[in-house]
């Protein structure tokens, strides 16, 4: 039997992949991958899309997939289409779930707070 293809795919690819939607909350979500493509932390963080969403895990992943992992999901509907919810998905009730809702402007900066948060790099300035 074959190995599974890995879900993750390099940052640039999936920062082009949001370039090609117009939403500010899209665009917020390109850059995020910019940036963490453009640091170290981009060698301990691996991400894949679904639909509009961006999952974030620690190491490469196959599908399926089942395990904990942080969503990156930018709305588009016309009245919210300048937010970006971050959620922790490490349990399948959602009520227990840890959530933010940011706007485009401050993706980065809550990327940066959640990666402290999750205590996800021993040196938390390589996220600067």
């Amino acid at each position: 039997m074959p190995d599974a293809p890995f879900m993750t795919r390099p940052w640039p690819e999936i920062a082009a992949f949001y370039r090609d939607f117009s939403q500010p909350s899209c665009q917020a979500v390109a850059d995020l991958c910019e940036y963490i493509a453009a640091r170290a932390i981009r060698s301990g963080l691996h991400g894949w899309t679904s639909m509009r969403q961006l999952g974030i895990v620690q190491r490469p992943v196959t599908y399926p997939y089942d395990g904990p992992y942080l969503r990156i999901e930018p709305f588009v509907t016309r009245s919210d289409d300048h937010d970006v919810e971050f959620r922790m998905i490490d349990t399948h009730v959602s009520e227990r779930q840890w959530s933010r809702r940011e706007t485009a402007g401050r993706v980065i900066e809550r990327f940066k707070q959640t990666m402290r948060q999750l205590n996800w790099f021993t040196d938390p300035a390589g996220l600067d």
